[in-house]
């Protein structure tokens, strides 16, 4: 999988929307166990198919410790077909 850091074990929570209950507690629970991650070598971060604007207003409303990126819909699938490839 393309990562933000190439080689490094990653971990990509996905949401629909940041603006749904459950998908701000999958985000906030992710945020909230970072130190689990980090001892596991492991980088978090975020994807959803919405704009940078709303992700960094999320981000900061939560207080999100690790990034959300913007993407598409096509763009997840891309992703989800790498991933199957390794």
């Amino acid at each position: 999988m393309a990562t933000p850091s190439v080689g490094i074990p990653s971990c990509s929570p996905s949401t629909p929307t940041t603006a749904q209950p459950v998908c701000t507690r999958q985000m906030c629970s992710y945020s909230a166990g970072l130190e689990v991650f980090a001892d596991l070598g492991v980088l978090v971060w975020g994807i959803s198919p919405q704009d940078l604007d709303r992700h960094e207003e999320f981000a900061r409303q939560h207080s999100l410790g690790f990034p959300l990126l913007g993407v598409t819909y096509s763009d997840v699938d891309t992703i989800a077909e790498q991933v199957r490839k390794l």
